[in-house]
């Protein structure tokens, strides 16, 4: 009989804790998605091109938050006013959705200019994860929140990029980028070797000359520090697209945003518990 007793005391504990656990479960927010893409050299930030990719995704019915690694760049390009960014989040002085713009014509497609909130947020423990989370309790939360960077931004943008498991990096068919990426993909492997780094080769005629430019960098990284780089997708010629270019993007472009935001969320999240737990 106390065996009976004792039984049903641990049943009723067992009852207790997996409610606790669903009550936490239900009140913790679902952080979106994340793609971390980076130029590692000036000659390799097109903006324009990174827009037009942003746009086809939008279009493609994926809620998209554009965090802006530059000066408000990107805003200006989208004719959005650039008066605040996320380092006024940070301070007290603004709201989320006082700084969070989006496109009127493209509701999908919401922008925050970012430069100095991202190089803040790096430097403080758990920052980047706050800064999802605070996106998963907005109104209109996004499916997937997109950061984009340049050279200067790189090493704030991995700690970013170690809750999602990779970065993106945009390559040109250059020496000169060609080399920078591999220096500064080696830095960024130094400080946290688990990442995923996919490349994404912009501005070549076919998928000959993309191969060709992959391997030359897959090649170089794999011999001198053992990294194996993951091919994303190309995107043709290197011609930059008009500011009214912008809101059309190609059948390229439209291509590689569905390999970009191809991912479930059930396959996000289990990237980010597994990333948690390496």
């Amino acid at each position: 009989m106390l065996r009976h007793m004792s039984d049903a005391r641990l049943n009723r504990q067992r009852q207790h804790t997996d409610q606790a656990a669903g009550l936490r479960a239900l009140m913790t927010p679902v952080l979106p998605q994340v793609r971390v893409v980076v130029a590692a050299h000036e000659a390799a930030v097109r903006q324009e091109a990174f827009l037009q990719l942003m746009v086809a995704g939008a279009q493609a019915g994926h809620r998209l938050t554009l965090l802006d690694g530059s000066r408000g760049e990107l805003g200006r390009l989208l004719n959005l006013p650039v008066r605040y960014e996320l380092i006024h989040v940070l301070e007290g002085e603004k709201r989320f959705d006082e700084v969070v713009q989006f496109l009127p014509m493209l509701e999908q497609l919401h922008y925050l200019p970012a430069c100095r909130g991202l190089r803040a947020l790096a430097q403080v423990q758990d920052g980047m994860r706050n800064l999802l989370q605070g996106f998963a309790q907005l109104l209109q939360a996004p499916d997937c929140v997109v950061v984009h960077g340049g050279p200067g931004l790189t090493a704030s943008l991995a700690e970013l990029a170690d809750l999602s498991g990779e970065m993106i990096w945009c390559v040109l068919p250059r020496p000169e980028v060609i080399t920078a990426t591999y220096v500064q993909l080696k830095s960024v492997v130094r400080r946290t070797p688990h990442l995923r780094h996919q490349i994404w080769v912009h501005g070549v005629p076919d998928a000959a000359a993309a191969d060709h430019v992959f391997a030359n960098l897959a090649e170089a990284t794999q011999k001198f520090f053992g990294l194996n780089l993951h091919y994303l997708g190309f995107t043709g010629q290197d011609r930059q697209p008009g500011r009214d270019d912008i809101l059309r993007p190609g059948e390229a472009m439209r291509r590689m945003a569905d390999v970009l935001f191809h991912a479930t969320a059930a396959d996000w999240h289990a990237d980010v518990q597994l990333a948690a737990m390496a």
